[in-house]
């Protein structure tokens, strides 16, 4: 066998090239692959194309008339470097049939299935191509194996070289689909079901499976007490990898794809751990979360990045969620989410957190550079020891339009909506700055007369709308702020909530 390395992540093995299958429904059929001469080759470097794609294609020869999916099956070389997307195009003469691409997250290793929109019609004995392009900008490799054929040739960016097959399997028809879960492919227009604990535990397991879509069908009850239950040791879906031994980096497969509760409710998680801890260890880039309720949580940890949903949001996107319970834990620690580098909007918290180190947050503890919350609150009940916020207990980016109404405690850098809005002292030359922008706190409920940010204002006025339309926010019963209607206020008994 040889490799020849491509600029990405991730190492696609191709597999199983002009084997058989004997069936007796003939649901699968594997097809033949085109000749080359035998490689003389090492290594063959291929950097990015100058549109920031790499390609790799070679011929083959169909033996059916119909092609519906091929199989690759991929493996991470270099875990940590990032994720990637991969197209495989079919043609002729350079006419391209069809398409399909996949999102190939870091650390997957397994089958990688590229399901085409319908049937591509192809002449058995014609010549066509496969082609893979990737959008990573890091290398990668796929294996090589002896060729038996007589005809085609592989190309790199329209440059012959000589060389044997790269392995691939493709289908003529589409296998029996494996139920999975409740129901549903994984696909956008048809998500996973998740309907009981066993089915969330499931995903859990199922890191090659992260890049998909599901969808909360009924409530689930995670308490431990009950049959199949358990008190987790681990976030419950994409966990971090590390011991209590080991520093405070993530290390495991995180999450990247969607999410959504459709309004349901996951109740009682129970989790006694490390770090990164939650419903979710991490959300990577192009995961979302949203319309979904945590109740009654109880998160333990003894390291960094604990939060009821999340411990830490890599440049995802969680929205219309909410968390209630109590999460604990060292720094990084919030009631939502632990750290939060991507976008946070229209959540809220209720409950109690508490961290004995620093950026401890009513809804997040640490809203890291590029990071955002917006048209978000909480009502937790905050203590810790340094950066602590009644809504963000760090905040290096942008908090707005949020207000936050529990008691807030701590030792240094304290503040009623925000406890510490810039870089902490000798964690780097170039200091770093947060924004709050039209945002309030309770001076009366939360004991603090100040904060990194925000306008503190007693809780009559806390609970009067004048206070937050003046401020821009947008409101039920009026259009000058915004038609989308995202607050309501029960005024002089409650605070504005989420529509």
């Amino acid at each position: 066998m040889r490799t020849a390395l491509l600029s990405s992540t991730t190492a696609l093995t191709l597999m199983l090239g002009s084997l058989s299958v004997a069936s007796a429904a003939a649901a699968v059929e594997q097809m033949d692959q085109s000749n080359l001469p035998e490689w003389a080759g090492g290594w063959t470097h291929v950097s990015p194309a100058g549109e920031g794609q790499a390609a790799m294609w070679q011929t083959f020869t169909p033996a059916r008339a119909n092609l519906t999916a091929v199989g690759i099956d991929v493996l991470t070389i270099s875990p940590g470097r990032g994720d990637d997307l991969l197209t495989v195009e079919i043609a002729q003469d350079g006419a391209v049939l069809t398409a399909a691409e996949r999102s190939v997250q870091d650390g997957w290793d397994g089958l990688l299935r590229f399901e085409f929109p319908a049937a591509v019609p192809l002449v058995p004995g014609q010549v066509y191509e496969l082609k893979v392009r990737d959008t990573g900008m890091t290398l990668f490799g796929w294996r090589y194996g002896p060729n038996t054929y007589e005809r085609g040739s592989r190309y790199v960016f329209a440059q012959p070289r000589t060389g044997t097959d790269w392995f691939f399997r493709t289908y003529a028809e589409v296998e029996p689909a494996v139920v999975k879960y409740s129901g549903g492919t994984g696909e956008p227009n048809d998500p996973y079901h998740i309907a009981t604990a066993a089915d969330l535990i499931a995903l859990g397991e199922t890191p090659g499976g992260y890049d998909k879509h599901f969808l909360l069908t009924a409530d689930i009850d995670l308490d431990p007490n009950l049959p199949g239950r358990t008190v987790f040791d681990r976030a419950v879906i994409a966990p971090d990898g590390n011991d209590i031994n080991v520093g405070w980096l993530f290390d495991g497969t995180p999450f990247t794809g969607v999410f959504d509760g459709n309004g349901h409710t996951i109740s009682r998680l129970t989790i006694d751990g490390a770090g990164h801890l939650g419903l979710f260890g991490q959300l990577a880039p192009g995961s979302l979360i949203s319309n979904l309720r945590l109740a009654t949580v109880d998160v333990n940890g003894i390291r960094e990045c604990v939060g009821g949903l999340v411990g830490e949001n890599h440049y995802g996107s969680i929205v219309k969620s909410q968390s209630t319970g109590a999460v604990r834990g060292d720094s990084r620690v919030g009631g939502l989410a632990g750290q939060n580098w991507g976008d946070v909007s229209r959540c809220y918290s209720v409950g109690a957190v508490s961290g004995t180190g620093w950026g401890v947050g009513g809804l997040v503890g640490f809203n890291a550079m590029g990071g955002g919350v917006t048209q978000c609150y909480s009502a937790m009940t905050v203590s810790g020891n340094e950066d602590v916020g009644g809504l963000v207990g760090l905040n290096y980016a942008t908090a707005g339009r949020c207000y936050s109404s529990g008691v807030v405690r701590g030792s240094e850098r304290v503040g009623g909506l925000v406890g510490s809005d810039r870089q902490r002292p000798g964690r780097g030359a170039t200091p770093q700055f947060g924004v709050v922008i039209a945002g309030f706190w309770d001076t009366q409920t939360s004991g603090q007369a100040t904060s990194a940010g925000g306008a503190g204002k007693i809780t009559a006025e806390m609970q009067t709308a004048e206070t937050f339309l003046d401020a821009g926010w947008d409101f039920v019963g009026e259009a000058a702020n915004g038609t989308e209607d995202i607050w309501w206020i029960l005024e002089g008994q409650d605070y504005p909530r989420l529509r």
